[in-house]
């Protein structure tokens, strides 16, 4: 037959005819000149790898439980009533999921959850996400604008956002919070105690209906390029320490509105070019 037809070939095909009592064989060597083409037959894996009847589509379920997977992949237990009502175990699909850092948001018990399947297969269900309704109603009221956003634990710790009025909050149950106001230009930070401070443009204010105390191990440092003010409306103000220095490169002043009294336990001094006392 020829140097073209010796050694190993393909066998592509073979097919045996039997009719009439002759048996007749046809055998197909390589493959066909137009293969691959977009005229033969898609060649694809059967739904559930062929093993199982093949589930379609996204599925409506309810949580049931969120610890304790069988099989530690940190499942959620969720209950959909087509396939089975003691309920199956889903994997949780997240935004972000790496080793040891991600989103981490588990649905309530109770909370409505999509199921979808991979490769059909009913054995690998995955929840998609969660969806609000009548019964799981959302925190806020949608309107037209869709400017407030946010996320809200079941025990009241909020994190919003207003686009309107460019304002992130942090708050918890208890009214503590902590705001960055864009509209305002301000930054604020208060708790349930009354304690509050406010960054502005014109200013930082620190206020409190008790005390305010301020601590270094080292040093503590005030300065005012135009000026220091201490004053106490209803009480005294102290100064204390191994050594008290004060100094003026202009003027130096002490004034009692009734009375006024220099001591020196040991020694009191008083030096100037001229001394005068009236």
């Amino acid at each position: 037959v020829g140097d073209r037809f010796n050694g190993d070939v393909y066998v592509s095909g073979v097919e045996h005819h039997l009719t009439d009592g002759m048996w007749t064989t046809v055998t197909e060597l390589g493959l066909p000149a137009d293969w691959p083409s977009t005229g033969n037959e898609d060649i694809s894996a059967p739904q559930a790898a062929g093993l199982l009847p093949a589930i379609q589509g996204i599925h409506n379920a309810v949580v049931l439980q969120i610890a304790q997977d069988p099989d530690n992949d940190y499942r959620i237990l969720v209950k959909i009533p087509l396939i089975s009502d003691t309920g199956i175990w889903a994997r949780l699909s997240n935004f972000s999921a790496t080793s040891g850092a991600g989103s981490f948001f588990y649905p309530e018990v109770g909370d409505e959850v999509l199921v979808g399947f991979m490769n059909n297969d009913p054995r690998y269900p995955v929840i998609m996400g969660s969806v609000y309704s009548q019964k799981n109603k959302p925190p806020y009221t949608p309107d037209d604008k869709n400017t407030k956003k946010g996320f809200i634990t079941k025990a009241g710790l909020k994190l919003e956002f207003d686009d309107e009025n460019k304002i992130t909050t942090v708050t918890t149950p208890a009214n503590n919070s902590f705001v960055l106001n864009d509209k305002d230009k301000t930054v604020t930070v208060s708790d349930m105690n009354g304690n509050k401070l406010v960054m502005s443009a014109s200013d930082i204010s620190i206020s409190s209906p008790k005390n305010i105390n301020i601590s270094a191990n080292q040093q503590v440092n005030i300065k005012g390029n135009m000026g220091v003010t201490l004053q106490a409306t209803a009480g005294d103000v102290k100064i204390s320490g191994m050594n008290v220095k004060t100094h003026a490169d202009m003027e130096a002043s002490i004034e009692g509105s009734a009375t006024a009294s220099l001591t020196g336990g040991a020694q009191a001094t008083i030096k100037g070019a001229m001394v005068m006392i009236n």
